[in-house]
């Protein structure tokens, strides 16, 4: 078994960041700081030369952040932010495509669309760039743990966290269904 082991410290511990592999490089966006502060910041792993890289911060500060890759392009948003933005990495420049009412979103792409779920909109973007937006009910959540792609529908596990209490307090096994591009809830109140 072949460890990976790199130069230099990377990033600073940061809560609810996501990481997407982008050209042998591993991108991680956003976060929380120890006090609960979304983080605009970027990092980068290098996979060849195993080594971390800062990129250009986010245009705002997000946490619980998801990104999808179409082309050359990397689309990522998160809370509290209400835009969705298109990073070219190659530029290194961030484009906002997208602004809405609710700071609450999860992008995946699957069957040649993007997916945005916000609080209570499954929007969606065609190949040809046509936009599509659902009401669904989906109380103001995040996503715990990560998505899993079976028969032609993506399964994720919504959930709402009490900052004072500690505890997770609603928990819906949730599926978008790629053909009929429909959210539908499956199971409540799993954890």
């Amino acid at each position: 078994m072949k460890c990976v082991e790199y130069s230099g410290y990377g990033p600073k511990k940061s809560d609810m960041g996501n990481g997407i592999l982008f050209n042998n490089e591993i991108y991680f966006f956003g976060g929380f700081d120890m006090n609960s502060k979304a983080l605009d910041t970027v990092n980068k792993f290098d996979i060849n030369t195993r080594i971390w890289k800062n990129s250009t911060n986010l245009p705002t500060g997000m946490g619980y952040c998801s990104s999808a890759i179409i082309g050359s392009l990397i689309y990522v948003s998160g809370s509290p932010a209400i835009d969705i933005y298109q990073y070219s990495p190659e530029e290194d420049f961030y484009n906002s495509i997208y602004q809405h009412e609710s700071d609450y979103k999860l992008i995946f792409i699957f069957n040649k669309k993007i997916f945005m779920l916000f609080h209570g909109s499954l929007m969606y973007i065609d190949e040809s760039n046509n936009v599509v937006t659902k009401s669904v009910y989906v109380p103001d959540m995040f996503m715990l743990g990560h998505s899993i792609l079976y028969k032609n529908s993506i399964y994720f596990i919504l959930g709402k966290y009490n900052y004072t209490s500690g505890l997770i307090t609603a928990s819906n096994l949730c599926k978008i269904d790629g053909c009929k591009n429909e959210l539908l809830i499956i199971a409540n109140d799993l954890l």
